[in-house]
């Protein structure tokens, strides 16, 4: 029988977060927009980051985005998640020249981090114009 307990839904949360970067910036960063929604069900977090800037100072390390709403699972042998751009103005990159950085969260870490397509960090000087960032990326994760 499918309706056992140990079958039935027992954990279903949405909610919202303020995702902002902890890493490739220095200073302070004005945010025009700085959105973070999420499902939960059961081990499995889905969520959405829509972030803009108006004024921003970056440096060389990579660039991370903080913080998930939930902790990645920390076992082992499995690929915590991962996420997909699915909009990217010319501030982050200039088409010409690079590609979109890849978005990857590890076991136990609770920022989605940036690389490039070479396994390199995508730093804050990778952008092509700081002051003027406007993306949209959803992800997928498991948690512990």
């Amino acid at each position: 029988n499918s309706a056992t307990a140990a079958n039935l839904l027992d954990d279903y949360e949405e909610g919202t977060w303020t995702p902002s970067f902890s890493g490739g910036f220095t200073g302070t960063t004005t945010y025009s927009i700085q959105k973070g929604t999420y499902t939960k069900i059961g081990r499995n977090v889905f969520f959405t980051v829509h972030i803009a800037t108006t004024s921003a100072s970056v440096d060389a390390t990579r660039i991370d985005i903080s913080t998930l709403p939930f902790t990645p699972s920390n076992a082992t042998n499995i690929s915590a998640g991962g996420a997909s751009w699915s909009y990217a103005n010319t501030g982050v990159i200039n088409s010409t020249t690079t590609n979109l950085p890849v978005l990857h969260i590890i076991t136990n870490i609770t920022n989605v981090k940036l690389y490039k397509t070479s396994g390199v960090d995508f730093n804050g000087t990778d952008l092509n114009n700081p002051s003027g960032l406007d993306f949209l990326f959803n992800g997928q994760y498991i948690t512990d």
